[in-house]
């Protein structure tokens, strides 16, 4: 599968750009914390926030983000794109993987790609993602890499 490196900074860039005034004290809160407001009810970027998984005979898909990237529009997009590419490279790898074993007749272990961006800080005026990345693709275990 190729690398998918060259996406961090396009993702970095576009969180950038993004003109957001949001105090900080509205800011996403850190995993396992309370929010700082009593009043404060789910936010809309929740909704925003991807988790797909897919398993099926052929491969297992989980790509997933934090609403703070999914309540950018053009970094959510960017998003949607790469789990789109990477997803179309899983399949057609997969499908290529079967054919060949099937073809030199031994078992087919199903592929995997299990994408998961996460928060590494965030201000008003910027946001830091970094991905976990692992693939299968019926070897002795996984390939496991940052993005």
């Amino acid at each position: 599968m190729r690398a998918h490196w060259m996406l961090l900074p396009a993702l970095v860039a576009m969180a950038a750009c993004q003109n957001r005034a949001t105090p900080a004290a509205e800011a996403e809160p850190a995993a396992g914390s309370a929010s700082s407001s009593p009043s404060a009810s789910p936010s809309a970027s929740n909704a925003s926030a991807g988790d797909v998984s897919i398993d099926n005979d052929l491969y297992t898909l989980e790509y997933s983000w934090p609403a703070a990237a999914g309540a950018i529009p053009a970094l959510k997009t960017l998003l949607e794109k790469d789990l789109a590419s990477r997803q179309a490279q899983l399949a057609a790898d997969a499908a290529e993987g079967r054919d060949a074993a099937k073809q030199d007749d031994f078992p087919f272990r199903p592929y995997g790609l299990w994408v998961s961006w996460q928060v590494v800080r965030q201000t008003p005026e910027w946001l830091s993602l970094s991905a976990e990345v692992s693939t299968y693709t019926g070897g002795a275990h996984p390939n496991h890499w940052f993005d």
